[in-house]
């Protein structure tokens, strides 16, 4: 059975990608590997629609703040620390006023470990997944490049 044989039904692309995201960087590259070798369009599509930490933190204040009013202090001050300088002002922007002092703390204060951080990221986009599952975000206004269309996409 081929790798994309599970993938190519409603929803099939959606899942996919969700399994890319979530995915440690180096079964992720494996997984893109083989997706490519299989089939180059669904390769290129598949990174396309999967987030990636630099296309969130280039998102508009507006989103960033309904993404990270679900998160807590020790899963946004990881992402912090992962960000280029350039975004780090823009998303500590984003954080919600409630944690800005905890998250401030611990920006400071402590180096969170590259397994942390997996961590943080992963949550990250299961919870932008989640929020897009309940019509809190649609990528189609602000990221359209992210969005899949559900009909298509078996």
């Amino acid at each position: 059975m081929s790798t994309l044989a599970r993938f190519r039904k409603p929803k099939g692309l959606l899942q996919l990608v969700k399994l890319i995201e979530t995915s440690e960087p180096e079964k992720r590259r494996q997984l893109l590997s083989l997706i490519a070798k299989e089939d180059p369009g669904w390769a290129h599509m598949v990174s396309v629609k999967s987030l990636s930490f630099e296309k969130v933190a280039a998102w508009p204040e507006p989103v960033l703040e309904k993404v990270f009013d679900q998160m807590p202090a020790s899963l946004l001050t990881p992402l912090l620390q992962m960000a280029a300088p350039s975004y780090v002002p823009k998303l500590q922007a984003c954080v919600p006023g409630r944690l800005q002092k905890e998250v401030d703390q611990l920006f400071r204060e402590r180096r969170f470990t590259r397994d942390e951080k997996s961590v943080a990221l992963n949550r990250l986009f299961t919870n932008i997944r989640e929020l897009q599952d309940q019509g809190v975000l649609s990528f189609a206004t602000f990221d359209p490049a992210l969005d899949i269309d559900l009909r298509l996409a078996g």
